[in-house]
């Protein structure tokens, strides 16, 4: 269900301009799950998922987050991902299982779209000179 919404949300952003070649070649996220510290989560009623997420340490918490990452991207140092990593743990804190869904499909179709406009950008304005000061 989240990954037709997610395309469908994509493929309108695409089609309401002009299109950029070749498109994102990973559309979709990966989407954290309590299920990485408690294999039966979502076998849980609601109410017992709810009094679970509670008792979420922070330790947990960046387990679930962690195995939502690519496996490789703890052996990549990149500054803009490090960075992004603790923003994502500073605002998972006190968060439900729901809401951890929620921000990253936020986050994904916020870096989608600007992903998909940089080469837009680029093209509109190759000799862009006075830059400095200037509400773009």
């Amino acid at each position: 269900m989240i990954t037709s919404a997610l395309r469908n949300i994509e493929s309108e952003f695409d089609r309401s301009r002009p299109p950029v070649l070749p498109p994102i070649p990973f559309d979709l996220p990966l989407i954290p799950t309590m299920a990485a510290i408690l294999e039966n989560y979502n076998t849980l009623s609601p109410r017992e998922q709810a009094r679970f997420d509670k008792k979420v340490k922070e330790a947990e918490m960046m387990l679930v987050l962690n195995n939502a990452y690519n496996y490789d991207t703890s052996s990549i140092r990149l500054p803009f991902l490090d960075s992004f990593k603790e923003f994502e743990t500073r605002e998972a804190k006190g968060k439900t299982s729901q809401d951890l869904v929620d921000q990253r499909i936020g986050y994904f179709l916020f870096l989608y779209v600007v992903l998909q406009s940089l080469p837009v950008l680029v093209v509109d304005a190759p000799d862009l000179k006075f830059a400095e000061g200037v509400e773009y």
